[in-house]
């Protein structure tokens, strides 16, 4: 694995923990922040097209708010707990969790170009396991039918994930 590939693996791993732990730990800023910084990394690695990754990176931000305000008030599949919640129409760290995703999709993830149906099962499995371990570390509640929240959740991210893969190609 080339290096750019393996600092962008470890990033996304710091930020996911940092932004799930510390909402649960009622900080739920600090994700925010460790994102921030991050990001500052990905950008010291050469970019060939750093405004078209910053376009992306905003796509996801936009695509994560809506999103999450559907998990949330539309389907009541994931709720937030007082010390998590940092406000409408979805929690800053849980957008910066979907900014972090996308950080990956010309590094660590790359291999999901071209292969939409791939991404497509990606995210429908990938997505209700983070979900789902984000409630272990006490960052959020799910609905308490968990068939609800699998189908909720695994439908979000089997469309999201080809849409950002796309979104990553067009923007390589």
């Amino acid at each position: 694995m080339p290096l750019r590939s393996f600092a962008n693996l470890i990033g996304f791993q710091l930020v996911w923990f940092t932004c799930v732990l510390g909402a649960a730990a009622g900080m739920p800023w600090l994700g925010v922040g460790v994102l921030l910084g991050v990001l500052a990394g990905h950008f010291v690695f050469p970019v060939a097209a750093w405004r078209r990754e910053l376009a992306l990176l905003g796509a996801a931000a936009l695509l994560g708010m809506a999103a999450e305000t559907l998990l949330h008030q539309g389907a009541a599949v994931v709720g937030y707990p007082p010390q998590a919640w940092t406000g409408a129409p979805a929690p800053s760290w849980m957008v910066a969790l979907w900014i972090n995703f996308a950080a990956t999709l010309h590094g660590c993830l790359a291999w999901m170009q071209g292969r939409i149906p791939a991404a497509a099962l990606a995210g429908a499995l990938a997505g209700p396991l983070s979900y789902w371990g984000g409630e272990r570390l006490g960052a959020i509640t799910l609905h308490p039918d968990p068939v609800h929240w699998i189908v909720g959740i695994g439908l979000v991210w089997a469309t999201a994930t080809p849409v950002l893969i796309w979104l990553a190609e067009v923007t390589a």
